[in-house]
């Protein structure tokens, strides 16, 4: 019996849908968010946690000088940081501030330039690049698929010092808050898969942590060596889809997690879940099948480190 004076103990949290990376990279990042969690709100404000960010640890390392969190309906002008804004940051290092729905951002145009979008550029499939008023020259404002290629462009040239640096971040972020599995949602890149096993391969993994690698790396990842540690089970999961937009409950012996009394996958272990297609030329049997929208069936896998 301990006595925790009056205090209340849970369990640890089960994360459902998150991605502990990105976590980390908005934990390097200029904190843009509206108060009460950050100070940003005007453009005038963001503009000076930017520039106070580049004296930052984060600000000394990377290249692009990146914020993260602002919000335009939290905003005075209830706008979006231009090109212009963001070119009095800085006209010679690239600019990128994450709109908080981690799905638009805006960008410098120095950043513009090195995403090679200018007035003759169309729309990316996926994603909108906004004009200035009357004009096809972009404003800097970008949406979803070419707001994505900026901001990986800006985490391009990490080295594993730094990916490892952010994923730390990540998950100190996630444990403080009680969570003791993260997800990691929609890896885009092998690097960052590569990052996250030798994460765990050095016992940097505090909390467990699941990642779903997006399906264009299943053909890189389908003759993938299987590590299953001796004694135990393969685990089973459902991938994560682009067209399902989703990803299913990890299974282990035939069971849903939600109700086996085991836990999914060992402490502090890395587990892979991964996606193919049925067309797969794969060594493994398909463990598991989630139904997408179009009635195509999608073939999930998962593996132990």
């Amino acid at each position: 019996m301990v006595d925790l004076g009056g205090r209340t103990l849970l369990p640890g949290f089960v994360d459902a849908h998150s991605h502990v990376s990105l976590i980390g990279f908005q934990a390097g990042a200029a904190n843009l968010l509206p108060p009460p969690d950050g100070p940003v709100d005007d453009i005038a404000a963001l503009r000076r946690e930017l520039e106070a960010w580049t004296a930052s640890e984060s600000g000394g390392r990377w290249e692009w000088i990146v914020g993260f969190g602002y919000d335009d309906a939290q905003s005075a002008g209830r706008e979006h940081p231009t090109r212009d804004d963001l070119d009095e940051v800085s006209r010679d290092r690239p600019v990128l501030v994450i709109h908080q729905s981690s799905h638009l951002g805006a960008v410098n145009s120095k950043a513009l330039e090195l995403l090679g979008f200018d007035a003759d550029s169309p729309d990316p499939q996926g994603g909108v690049i906004r004009r200035r008023p009357g004009s096809t020259e972009p404003n800097g404002v970008l949406e979803e698929a070419a707001f994505f290629h900026a901001w990986g462009l800006s985490a391009k040239d990490f080295d594993d010092e730094e990916r490892i640096r952010l994923v730390l971040l990540g998950q100190r972020a996630m444990a403080a808050y009680g969570f003791t599995t993260a997800q990691d949602g929609r890896v885009m890149s092998l690097k960052d898969l590569e990052v996250l096993e030798s994460a765990a391969a050095q016992g940097l993994l505090d909390i467990d942590v699941v990642a779903y690698p997006d399906v264009s790396l299943a053909e890189h990842l389908k003759d993938a060596e299987v590590s299953v540690p001796p004694g135990d089970t393969a685990r089973r999961g459902q991938g994560r889809s682009r067209a399902s937009g989703c990803s299913g409950p990890s299974r282990r012996a035939g069971r849903s997690t939600y109700d086996s009394p085991e836990p999914p996958y060992k402490q502090d272990q890395l587990v892979i879940v991964t996606q193919g297609r049925p067309t797969l030329e794969s060594p493994r049997k398909p463990s598991a099948q989630s139904r997408v929208p179009g009635g195509k069936w999608r073939w999930g896998y998962a593996w132990s480190r």
